[in-house]
C-alpha cells in the first residue's frame, strides 16, 4: 500500500512540475523578426538583421541578435495592432526607434524612450 502511494504521490507531483514547466516554456516562446534596417532599441544601436524578442510579465523586452542585443522596459498600452504578434518602430531625424512590441499572449508594450544624457 506505501508503494502505491508513493508511487502516486511521485506520479502527481510529475505531473503538475511538468505541466507548470510547459506553461512557462509557451509563456517564453520568443518573437522572431528581421529588421532590414538599422535601429536603436533604449540606449542600444542594432543593425539591420534577425532577431528574437522576449518578453516577461514585467515587461522587460529583450531583443537578442547575430550582431548585438538590447534589453529595454516597457508599459502596457493600448497601441499596435493587437490582433498579432508584431514590432513597430518610429521614423525620426535621427533613424529608426523601437516603439512597440506585441508577443503573444500579452498585452501590447510600449518601449520607455531613455533620456538623452545633456552634454
Amino acid at each position: 500500500m506505501k508503494t502505491a502511494i508513493r508511487t502516486l504521490l511521485a506520479f502527481s507531483t510529475t505531473l503538475v512540475f511538468g505541466a507548470a514547466t510547459m506553461a512557462f516554456a509557451a509563456d517564453t516562446d520568443p518573437l522572431r523578426i528581421n529588421v532590414p534596417f538599422a535601429f536603436k532599441a533604449g540606449k542600444a544601436n542594432l543593425p539591420a538583421g534577425e532577431y528574437m524578442v522576449y518578453e516577461d510579465d514585467s515587461k522587460v523586452i529583450t531583443l537578442k541578435g547575430t550582431h548585438g542585443s538590447a534589453i529595454v522596459l516597457g508599459v502596457p498600452t493600448s497601441e499596435g495592432d493587437t490582433s498579432k504578434a508584431s514590432v513597430t518602430f518610429d521614423h525620426t531625424s535621427e533613424g529608426y526607434v523601437l516603439k512597440c512590441v506585441h508577443t503573444w499572449g500579452k498585452s501590447v508594450s510600449s518601449v520607455i524612450p531613455t533620456l538623452q544624457s545633456e552634454k
